[in-house]
């Protein structure tokens, strides 16, 4: 279980690095648009001024952009949210900095049923874990590494050095050996160049 969410927590903020700008900016507008609409709303009944129940990503900005905490429960208990406060989720939350009154707010919506304490310890141990791996990962492309290094370094000694020029070869004849030599090792270098880059892609 927590390496499949371990994983999901990586995909996620892999995701959130790489994300389109122009999805980042109506995001964004949208949470500010919810929080301006939400100001004509805060001395009546509680209603949502949008049509749709939040999404992760909104209320993480809201949290992110510091609305109010009063006015962030608010929209959530008013337009309530659609997304499971699992342990990715709240990794993202935390990291944006999601309050006592937030979280609670959030517990009963998504039906966690977590105090705050045991979901700080559940993501606490998901990110213990992927240090974990990513260290188990790394010591192991080391010594893969280090192997393919000694493979190619051995590989490469084989290759016999270009003899002088001889007593009865033309400059043009020894030169084309010397050159023949060279692109033997020229490839022999492509060759563990890609190598360790297959490597390393396999283990990132």
């Amino acid at each position: 279980m927590h390496g499949s969410l371990g994983s999901e927590i990586r995909r996620n903020r892999a995701a959130a690095g790489g994300t389109n700008r122009g999805m980042f900016r109506a995001t964004l507008l949208l949470v500010a648009t919810i929080a301006l609409a939400w100001v004509g709303h805060a001395q009546t009944q509680a209603k949502c001024p949008v049509t749709h129940k939040l999404t992760l990503n909104e209320v993480v900005g809201f949290v992110s952009r510091n609305l109010p905490e009063g006015r962030t429960v608010q929209l959530i208990e008013a337009c309530h949210v659609s997304f499971s406060l699992d342990a990715p989720s709240l990794d993202k939350l935390m990291h944006a900095g999601m309050t006592d009154g937030v979280f609670n707010a959030l517990n009963p919506e998504t039906a966690a049923q977590l105090t705050l304490e045991q979901a700080h310890a559940e993501v606490a141990g998901l990110e213990q874990h992927i240090a974990d791996s990513d260290k188990a990962e790394a010591a192991e492309l080391g010594v893969a590494i280090q192997k393919l290094n000694a493979d190619y370094q051995a590989e490469r000694a084989e290759v016999p050095p270009v003899p002088p020029k001889g007593e009865f070869e033309t400059t043009a004849e020894h030169n084309a050996r010397v050159q023949q030599n060279q692109n033997t090792l020229d490839e022999m270098d492509r060759k563990h160049e890609a190598d360790a880059a297959a490597l390393t892609a396999r283990f990132s």
